[in-house]
């Protein structure tokens, strides 16, 4: 995990880096280099938060409300009548 993020960091300045210099110099694959790399950095960087969160996984519930539609529910002697 450490060295993901060695270089994951070490690319990104890499691409700052290219970026600045091809702008300085202007030799623009210098700064199309250095963009795909900081580009590339925030997609891997987003990819990998995304990972990291997972959702609690959904628990059936004990009792289920539709599995028992026809049947009155806990308590009750016969089941509501609609319309009265």
């Amino acid at each position: 995990m450490l060295w993901r993020v060695v270089v994951f960091v070490a690319a990104l300045l890499a691409g700052i880096a290219l970026f600045s210099v091809g702008g300085a110099w202007r030799m623009w694959p210098l700064q199309i280099a250095g963009l795909a790399l900081v580009i590339g950095c925030i997609f891997a960087g987003f990819r990998w938060s995304l990972r990291q969160y997972k959702p609690p996984p959904i628990k059936p519930a004990s009792n289920p409300a539709w599995s028992m539609r026809d049947e009155p529910a806990p308590g009750q002697s016969e089941p509501p009548t609609s319309g009265s």
